[in-house]
């Protein structure tokens, strides 16, 4: 990655996960409302309903597979999809732009910049999406918050109307 000025930040100290943060919210921003462009790129429908559908068709493809535990909690997973994203759409964040694998160490910067890469991931849907594979690569801190407070879609930027706190 010599062409991307600065270091990978798989590492990155908690000063520097807020402005990962903050520039994946600005891209997410810049999109919305601009889904017909993102799909006549080739990027792929994670909205609500055509990801529940996704899911639901993966599920029923390897059900055999599964132990009637993880059959059962999977059946009232799905089950339930419609109504966690109805709540979803409740925060009144729109869909974007979702980066589909936003972590720190998809991130390059230098201290005055930062470069997200690896947008091979990327699809339209909830802006939220994103938050799991960041969260989850970030380890809690002692005497630190575990992520930064501002994540959904930053809150100081959030599009009018919406309760991104919710």
């Amino acid at each position: 990655m010599a062409e991307l000025p600065g270091q990978d930040l798989h590492e990155a100290e908690i000063d520097q996960l807020f402005p990962m943060v903050d520039l994946l919210v600005g891209i997410q921003a810049k999109w919305i409302g601009r889904e017909a462009e993102l799909f006549a790129l080739g990027l792929p429908d994670w909205r609500g309903p055509a990801l529940s559908a996704a899911i639901a068709e993966v599920f029923e493809r390897t059900a055999p597979e599964l132990s009637t535990k993880n059959r059962g909690a999977l059946t009232a997973f799905i089950a339930d999809l419609p109504r966690r994203f109805a709540e979803l759409a409740a925060c009144g964040l729109p869909d974007t732009l979702v980066h589909g694998d936003f972590h720190p160490g998809n991130l390059r910067g230098d201290g005055e910049r930062l470069a997200l890469m690896d947008w091979g991931d990327s699809g339209v849907g909830h802006p939220l999406l994103d938050s799991s594979a960041f969260l989850d690569r970030v380890p809690p801190r002692p005497s630190t918050p575990s992520a930064p407070s501002g994540w959904p879609i930053g809150a100081r930027r959030s599009p009018a109307r919406t309760r991104p706190g919710r």
